[in-house]
């Protein structure tokens, strides 16, 4: 499934925020990018930006801007 994203997965707009519920071993550690924004923004420790985040197998995720 993808997830709308209003940078063009460039990371900067941060609007993809979503919440790993589940698989969290499936998602490949922070891009720099996404750590920047992390800083910037304050995301909990469960939480990814999805278009930064690269996964490799099943994740269940929540969004707050659906």
């Amino acid at each position: 499934m993808h997830l709308g994203r209003a940078c063009r997965g460039a990371g900067v707009c941060a609007a993809c925020r979503v919440k790993v519920l589940a698989g969290r071993e499936h998602v490949a550690p922070p891009t720099p990018e996404e750590v920047r924004l992390a800083r910037r923004r304050r995301l909990a420790p469960d939480e990814r930006y999805a278009c930064q985040a690269h996964v490799t197998g099943d994740v269940t995720v929540t969004t707050s801007y659906w």
